[in-house]
């Protein structure tokens, strides 16, 4: 898959809005974006830990 190219994947807690972090996935409701939990999460940390590191 081309670089430009993403594939859209529905969750319920996830979102892409205009304006917000240049439409990269943000917590719904939120401007908190994706990529740090996802971040935190390959480099080990459990939900609970991470939960308690973003509240």
């Amino acid at each position: 898959m081309p670089a430009e190219q993403t594939a859209e994947v529905a969750h319920p807690y996830v979102e892409r809005r205009p304006g917000v972090h240049g439409r990269r996935p943000v917590i719904r409701g939120s401007r908190f974006p994706v990529s740090p939990i996802l971040l935190e999460e390959r480099r080990g940390m459990t939900m609970d830990d991470i939960l308690r590191e973003f509240p």
